[in-house]
This record gives C-alpha cells, structure tokens and sequence, in this order.
C-alpha cells in the first residue's frame, strides 16, 4: 500500500501534520480504548481526511475506509471502523474537543507561514425566518 500512494499525495501531508499535533485533550475524552479498533489519533485523520474531500456522512466515511486506499493507508492496517462508531467519536470525542484542535491546528498553520493571520473571515449568512 505504501508504494500505491505518491509521495506527493495530499494524504501524506495530512498524516504528517496530524502526527506532529497534540491531541492529549482527545485522548482525555476516552475512558479507555480498544486494542483491536482505530485510535483516535487515527480517527481524527480519517474524519479530516473525509472532510478534505466533501465526505460528511458517516455510512459514506465507513465505505471509503472499506474501499479507498487513502482511508486504508490512514487507518494503518487497522479494521474500518463502522458508522455508529464514527458518528460516536463526532458526537462525544471530537465534538468535545474541537475548538482546541482547531487553535492548534491554525497555531501550526502560522508558524508554517500558511496562513498571515491578518484577515479574518467571518460567515455573514443572513437566512430569512
């Protein structure tokens, strides 16, 4: 699986970056976790990875990491991880913590000089009642 990937590969970075972060707050939102299942460092990059590419559903998360060799490659070897388990660790691991991986996220992006940090963007949709 290794060399069906480019080294190039959107993916690659993702895993990278993602490697490099501090998600010690997500692990704080386990009591314990499963030997045999996706770590959470390994779900947050499929749950990224997902939303990298329009995939928002949790049936369609589960069938990509079934069939896409990206999934696969970010699940390490490890079994897709199943619907009602991917919308478990949206609802009550990531939402928990969201905000925090966010900051660090845009810190890193920063300290990388993506991002200037001088414009700020904030969505002004006006919806009719």
């Amino acid at each position: 699986m290794e060399t069906m990937i480019p080294a190039d590969d959107p993916v690659r970075l993702l895993s990278a970056f993602v490697e490099g972060m501090d998600l010690s707050d997500l692990y704080r939102t386990y009591d314990r976790i499963r030997k045999n299942q996706a770590s959470p460092r390994q779900m947050l990059k499929i749950m990224v990875y997902a939303a990298m590419n329009g995939i928002f559903s949790s049936r369609d998360i589960e069938t990509a990491c079934r069939r896409d060799i990206n999934f696969m490659f970010l699940l390490e070897g490890m079994p897709a991880p199943d619907h009602a388990t991917i919308a478990r660790f949206i609802s009550l691991h990531l939402s928990a913590c969201s905000k925090e991986l966010l900051a660090e996220t845009t810190s890193e992006l920063l300290s990388l000089g993506e991002i200037s940090g001088k414009t700020v963007f904030i969505d002004g949709i006006k919806i009719e009642a």
